[in-house]
């Protein structure tokens, strides 16, 4: 009797999770290269540039100065010797901290000590969040995760805390709230854990996250002076004005916001279809803490609800995405076919829409007349979608059978 021979399995596949981490390997050696000068020599204004600038004006105490680049008022600031740039940076002063180091440092070994080590640590927690399905979330992550590499951006950096605190959540271990705290580096995209922590009366979680804001803020304030705090909320109250002016790169943004701000609907409406997102993201995940879903369920669609709060989310944040997908893809895999999850890998790769297609695809070929639509943003609210179809499946008995 001839048995029937097993088709590979993919998504435990190690050839599939080496395949994928090579052109994130690459990316980093170009990266160095091009922030070295060896491929070209004028490459400049990338987003690392920036942060590297700002690391430069921390690097001499003069944080507060980077919060005032942006006032073309201020022409005899100290830091436009640093850079030239014009740019509105709005993150708090925790973040000069990180950035600190690097203006020690000239700009490709800054480049590649931050960069290597926020990746690093976001592999680290991607691969024992996900486990043996690790090949599976690299399958799935490898577009976003290796553009945000070469663009030198800091969501692996927050998405790497992010997984720390589902790590130690899902392990019962105390001081998963110092992680959460952490992610004050971007706050607009941890609100989603803050809530699942309030409707799971995880209290000791939101005490050790407020005592990690707290000694952070009065490091940041020892370090650089009480004085950064107000030309950072003077910053942060531009950017709003800036966002409702479509002042930045809308297309490159994957809220609901975005979406219906680039199909040309007006401020006040596309803030209401927003609003009307965040409440459905809000209220399925008060519906699986109600219903006593598993950490692994909960904590993996709180990573989804807290890109769904702010408007100003890019495509490089979508590196939070996949240390949720990680903790639920055990689960999605015993309610869905392979079919249904290569699907959602798609779209995945969809969602890195307008990193790629710019650079791949020339003028005058189609892409162009639909630049200006956020389609990446079309793209993640469909997976949000197909998550949440496949969640509500009764799990199969068998999964491996059918999958």
């Amino acid at each position: 009797m001839t048995r029937r021979r097993r088709l590979p399995d993919l998504e435990r596949s190690a050839f599939v999770a080496v395949l994928c981490l090579l052109p994130i390997a690459a990316a980093l050696i170009l990266g160095w290269m091009l922030y070295s000068g060896i491929l070209l020599q004028d490459f400049r204004d990338a987003d690392f540039d920036i942060f590297h600038a700002v690391g430069q004006v921390a690097w001499e105490t003069r944080l507060v100065e980077a919060y005032q680049l942006w006032r073309p008022d201020l022409p005899d600031l100290a830091a436009r010797r640093v850079t030239e740039e014009t740019f509105l940076f709005t993150y708090p002063p925790q973040l000069g901290i990180v950035f600190l180091p690097l203006g020690g440092l000239d700009r490709p070994s800054a480049y590649l000590v931050f960069m290597g080590l926020s990746l690093a640590l976001y592999l680290f927690v991607l691969s024992r969040l996900a486990g043996d399905l690790f090949p599976a979330l690299i399958l799935a992550a490898f577009p976003i995760v290796a553009a945000s590499v070469l663009n030198g951006q800091t969501s692996l950096l927050v998405a790497g805390l992010a997984g720390l605190y589902l790590q130690a959540e899902v392990s019962g271990r105390r001081g998963s709230g110092v992680p959460l705290g952490l992610m004050i580096l971007k706050p607009h995209v941890a609100a989603g854990f803050a809530v699942e922590a309030v409707l799971r009366a995880r209290w000791h979680v939101v005490a050790g996250a407020l005592l990690a804001i707290l000694l952070s803020t009065l490091v940041a304030t020892l370090v650089f002076g009480a004085d950064v705090w107000r030309p950072f909320l003077e910053a942060t109250t531009a950017a709003g004005d800036r966002l409702a002016e479509r002042g930045f790169m809308l297309e490159r943004m994957i809220s609901a916001y975005a979406l219906a701000t680039t199909l040309g609907l007006s401020f006040g409406v596309a803030l209401a279809i927003h609003g009307a997102g965040l409440v459905v993201v809000l209220a399925w995940m008060l519906h699986l803490c109600r219903m006593r879903a598993s950490d692994r369920i909960t904590l993996g669609v709180a990573c989804i609800a807290t890109l769904a709060v702010s408007p100003y989310v890019f495509e490089y944040d979508l590196a939070l995405l996949f240390p949720g997908l990680a903790l639920m893809w055990s689960d999605l895999v015993a309610r869905s076919s392979l079919a249904e999850r290569l699907g959602l890998v798609l779209l995945c790769w969809a969602m890195s829409f307008s990193i790629y297609a710019g650079v791949i695809l020339p003028e005058g070929s189609g892409f162009w007349a639909i630049d200006d639509v956020a389609l990446q943003a079309a793209a993640f609210w469909v997976g949000v979608g197909l998550v949440a179809v496949m969640l509500r499946r009764a799990p199969r008995a068998f999964p491996g059978k059918f999958a």
